[in-house]
C-alpha cells in the first residue's frame, strides 16, 4: 500500500483513494482496510499513514 500511497495525487477524498486502489488493482483486503478511513480529504500519504493504526486496533492514533 505504501508504494500506492506515494503516487497517489493529493489532495484527494476517501472515494478517491478507493476508486485509485481498485484501478491499480489492490487486493481486496487492502480495499477494505481503505474503506475504514474516515470520510475526509487527505493531504498527503502520511495523513493516511497516521490514521493506519486505527484500521487494525479500531482505535484512534495516539
Amino acid at each position: 500500500m505504501d508504494a500506492f500511497l506515494r503516487t497517489m495525487e493529493y489532495p484527494c477524498t476517501k472515494d478517491d483513494l478507493l476508486r485509485e486502489a481498485e484501478r491499480a488493482g489492490l487486493a481486496a483486503p487492502t480495499v477494505q482496510r481503505l474503506s475504514a478511513l474516515q470520510d475526509r480529504h487527505f493531504h498527503g500519504a502520511r495523513d493516511v499513514v497516521v490514521e493506519r493504526p486505527r484500521l487494525v486496533t479500531g482505535s484512534a492514533p495516539a
